[in-house]
Order: structure tokens, then C-alpha cells, then sequence
């Protein structure tokens, strides 16, 4: 009894420590090509592939095919799910680098001689592991981009192919929070919900720099500033700002945008209501020490500043939480950000800003569900949040 006790306990143990599937799957690419593997290393796409996008609402785009013609570039591509099953067929799309996609992080458009070199590399099967070309075609709040093969127009499908906004759009966008930004027959630019009803039209002088994020979206007019926008199209702030004299990052979860100076080349961050957070003095101006000469958005409650020393981290309050300074950084995601050190060399540190991964890579990535992309000179694949190689490959 006492035995059978012991080995029930053993077996428990033994399991409670194996690490364990959940669910996502990440791109590796071997020799060129490109397949995915599960969280804990295991091959579930064999490399075979030309390009893939990474998984988003549980398929990945395709490319087989790309060439030129005497309209343009034409791109072959489909879907596929989890188990390497067509998801969605695809129409060839042409004339890539004239229409404009409105990315997640910002006005996505591929000009032709990105295209082309881009072509040649996929060609040659020689395409670099984090090459993320074509993005802007994944799917965003279960809403995939097709372009109709007669009009050239765009439209949307759902995750199962069924078309859900008919191919009217001659620009369109990825759906973000349930809302994205599209160009119709209308000359004006239109924000509209995932039914297809407009949430807000406007002049096509304005420019749109980012979809929607945390619930605000920044857009831009092309000679007088700038403003805020909610998920209902009110305009919550107006900056008399000339457009080409900023930089505008999305909005984040504590409700600050990152906002470069062109010509000062500083940083600072604003809230949807317009206010520079960082007038300490709160005179509506800001002097050299309320700005900085660098920095990151935020992301979990923090933000990377370049500070006199160096890199370090502020809470939103703009107190220094990070004693050690660092020569370039991240920002955080799943409790870690990656950090350089003096030598060049990558690691990551925790919320405590203790060392978590020793700076020894090459290059690396943020954490996305439990593993980051690392290279080490000519090794390159995944990391496990101990440090521990899960899956790798000589490039």
C-alpha cells in the first residue's frame, strides 16, 4: 500500500512538472522554409513553406506564389488552421503596392520595391525568420481582408470564409476593438464597426495613423493638427500641432500615447483629453526636463525612458522605479522586457528589475505566451521564460 502511495505521488509529481501544451503555435522556419511548433518545442507544421504570417483567431496566411505582371504584383495566398487544412481560399490579389492597409501599429502599405526585393528573397527561399511582410492580411477580431478579382476592391470574410463585408473598399484596414478604417467609392475615409455601419466619416485631407487601440485612435489633418478619437467617432482632443512636426504612437492600457518631436527630436506622452502628462509645472508648456530625449510606450504599468544615465523605467507617475540603467531596451510583456547591457548583449529582467534571462543573445524578442524569439550568433529559435532553449535552428 505504502509503495503504491509512493509511486501514485511520484507519477503526480512528474506530470505537475512536465510543461504542457496551450495551445498556441509558433512560426519556425529551417533551410529556408517555414512551418510552427507548440509551446513546448514539438514540429506541428513540418517547415515547408515558403511564408506564413504567425497564428491569429486560429489561422495563418499562406503565400505560394508571388510574380509580376504588367499590372503589377501578384500574390497567391490562402489560409490554413491548426492542423495544416486549407482554411480560406484566396483569389490572387494584384497591385499590392497601390492599395494601403491601416495596420494594428499604423499605416501599413507596401511600396514596389519592397515588394520586389521581398519577391526575390521568397524566390530564393531566403527570407529571414522574423520577416512579417504581409501583416496587414492577417486576421484581426475574426475578420480577414480578401480583394475581389474583378473590382480589385477589398472586402471581409470570417475565420470560415463566409464574406461578411462585401468587397466595396478600395483602401481598408485590420479591425481592431470591433472597428477599422476603410475608403469607399466616397472621397472620405470612413471608421466603421465590424457590422460595416460607420462610426465616423471625415475630409479626405485626413489622415489616419493608427486603428484603434485601449478604445482612442489618433488621426491627423494634413495641414492643421491633430486629434483623438473614441470607439463612437467623438472627438475627445484637438492639438493645433502641425502633422509633420509629430510622431504618434497607440494609445495604452493606463491611457497615454507616446508623442515624438520631430524637430527637437524629444519624447513625451499625452491622455485622450489632450494634456502633455508629462507639465509638471502644468503651465501648458514643456521645458528640456519634461520631456525626453527617448522612450517607449507603456505596457504593464511602466515605460522605458532614455534618462541622462541611460535607459531606465518610470511608473506613471514619472517616478524612476529602475536603479540600474541599461544601453537599449524593450518594453514589457508577460512580466519580462528585454534589456542590453554594455557588451551589446540581450536579456531579460522582471518586474522587480532582477535579472530573469542572463544578457547573452544576440538579438531577441518579447515574450508571447510563455516563449520570445532569441538568436545567438548563428543559432536562432525559442526561449522558455527559465532561460531554456525550447526549440532552435542553424540559420
Amino acid at each position: 500500500m505504502k509503495t503504491t502511495l509512493f509511486t501514485l505521488l511520484a507519477i503526480c509529481c512528474m506530470m505537475s512538472c512536465t510543461p504542457t501544451f496551450n495551445g498556441t503555435l509558433y512560426r519556425i522556419q529551417k533551410d529556408g522554409l517555414y512551418g510552427f511548433i507548440d509551446s513546448v518545442g514539438n514540429v506541428v507544421i513540418e517547415p515547408q513553406y515558403k511564408y506564413v504570417s504567425p497564428f491569429s483567431d486560429g489561422i495563418a496566411l499562406v503565400v505560394h506564389d508571388v510574380k509580376k505582371d504588367a499590372d503589377g504584383f501578384v500574390v497567391k495566398y490562402y489560409y490554413i488552421d491548426k492542423q495544416n487544412k486549407l482554411a480560406i481560399d484566396m483569389a490572387e490579389a494584384k497591385d499590392f503596392e497601390r492599395n494601403e492597409f491601416f495596420g494594428q501599429a499604423g499605416k501599413y502599405s507596401i511600396w514596389s520595391g519592397e515588394l520586389s526585393s521581398w519577391a526575390m528573397k521568397f524566390d530564393n527561399a531566403a527570407l529571414a525568420f522574423q520577416d512579417l511582410i504581409f501583416d496587414g492580411l492577417s486576421s484581426r477580431d475574426g475578420m480577414v481582408l480578401f480583394q475581389d478579382e474583378k473590382n480589385g476592391c477589398w472586402g471581409y470574410k470570417n475565420t470560415q470564409g463566409q464574406i461578411k463585408l462585401l468587397p466595396i473598399y478600395s483602401s481598408a484596414g485590420q479591425f481592431c476593438e470591433g472597428r477599422t478604417v476603410v475608403k469607399d467609392g466616397h472621397p472620405f475615409f470612413r471608421i466603421i464597426d465590424v457590422e460595416g455601419n460607420s462610426k465616423f466619416m471625415c475630409e479626405n485631407t485626413l489622415n489616419f495613423d493608427y486603428t484603434y487601440k485601449c478604445g482612442f485612435a489618433w488621426a491627423s489633418h494634413l495641414l492643421d493638427g491633430w486629434f483623438v478619437l473614441d470607439k463612437e467617432g467623438t472627438i475627445t482632443a484637438s492639438l493645433p500641432v502641425e502633422t509633420f512636426t509629430l510622431r504618434t504612437y497607440p494609445f495604452s492600457d493606463n491611457g497615454y500615447a507616446l508623442v515624438y518631436f520631430r524637430l527637437i527630436r524629444r519624447c513625451t506622452y499625452i491622455n485622450a483629453n489632450g494634456d502633455w502628462v508629462t507639465d509638471f509645472n502644468g503651465d501648458g508648456d514643456l521645458s528640456d526636463g519634461e520631456t525626453f530625449g527617448n522612450a517607449t510606450s507603456f505596457s504593464e504599468g511602466c515605460a522605458s525612458v532614455l534618462l541622462r544615465d541611460g535607459w531606465g523605467f518610470v511608473d506613471k507617475n514619472f517616478d524612476v522605479l529602475s536603479e540600474i540603467r541599461y544601453d537599449s531596451t524593450g518594453v514589457f510583456y508577460e512580466g519580462y522586457v528585454k534589456v542590453m547591457n554594455e557588451s551589446g548583449r540581450w536579456g531579460y529582467v522582471d518586474k522587480n528589475f532582477n535579472q530573469a534571462i542572463p544578457s547573452r543573445y544576440s538579438e531577441c524578442g518579447d515574450f508571447h505566451k510563455g516563449l520570445a524569439y532569441f538568436r545567438d550568433g548563428n543559432l536562432e529559435g525559442y526561449i522558455n521564460k527559465s532561460g531554456e532553449v525550447v526549440w532552435s535552428a542553424i540559420r
